[in-house]
């Protein structure tokens, strides 16, 4: 039996998965980090946007794709794509804040579990 990673296809789509994951937990980070440094201590919905900012490129990206590159001329296909692709965008956005929110989550529990109090 072969394996599912042996097809290029999959593989690369697995590649590009896994470093927009890491990409996204990064950003989060980094923010979380720099709101930390400024003492704003209301960062929770902040490092969530963060994490899922990049489906709003996606998104914006899919509109220009739809414009210069397609060739749909009638409403009903329009509407059909920018739907599935807002639709793919919210699951994007939902996916990729939930990481950068675990993410950040667990790096504020992190470093501030290694305070010492005394």
């Amino acid at each position: 039996m072969r394996s599912i990673f042996a097809r290029p296809d999959t593989l690369n789509v697995s590649l590009v998965l896994r470093a927009l994951l890491v990409g996204s937990l990064a950003r989060s980070l980094v923010r979380q980090y720099f709101q930390l440094c400024a003492e704003n201590y209301h960062i929770w919905w902040r490092s969530f946007v963060a994490g899922g900012s990049c489906a709003l490129y996606v998104f914006g990206y899919s509109i220009y794709f739809f414009v210069t590159r397609m060739d749909i001329t009638s409403v009903v296909p329009a509407l059909l794509y920018v739907g599935y692709m807002f639709l793919m965008s919210v699951a994007m956005f939902l996916m990729c804040g939930s990481i950068g929110f675990y993410a950040t989550d667990r790096f504020v529990r992190k470093i501030y579990g290694s305070v010492k109090i005394d």
